[in-house]
């Protein structure tokens, strides 16, 4: 059993809420304000709802599958993401990341070839100490294999 390294629990973000809300309400304002037929408006407005539906279940929802709710990193340089259902993915190369002071975006490569995975890791959603933690690390031009 390797050691882990950190692990960083991750929960719900209302700021990933907000951008969601803010972001479609807008594009549905745009399309209302166009002057295209009723049946136009009423199909664009229901692929917007159909997206925003998508997108809250993706991120938001505490039930979801594919939400992640913990990232592991372990001595070696393997992370690990635990999703909501309980499923594991192991065994996962950091590729490269984006770091700001709002969020950290993990890209993992896979021993798969057709599997990529990317966690969107925004600071309201976990604890700051370890936020702070993971910039820092990520910063580290050591931590991505070559």
């Amino acid at each position: 059993m390797t050691r882990t390294v950190f692990a960083i629990p991750i929960s719900r973000s209302a700021y990933i809420l907000s951008y969601l809300l803010l972001w479609h309400l807008i594009i549905a304002l745009s399309i209302v304000s166009l002057t295209l037929a009723t049946v136009w408006k009423l199909l664009a407005l229901s692929f917007i709802t159909v997206s925003l539906c998508f997108y809250y279940q993706r991120y938001f929802a505490r039930n979801s599958p594919s939400r992640v709710n913990e990232v592991h990193c372990t001595a070696n340089g393997d992370w690990h993401l635990h999703f909501a259902s309980k499923r594991v993915v192991s065994g996962l190369i950091l590729n490269r990341c984006v770091v700001t002071r709002l969020l950290v975006i993990l890209y993992f490569d896979s021993p798969y070839v057709w599997q990529k995975h990317s966690v969107l890791i925004v600071r309201d959603s976990v604890d700051d100490a370890l936020f702070k933690q993971l910039r820092v690390y990520c910063r580290d031009p050591n931590v991505f294999r070559q």
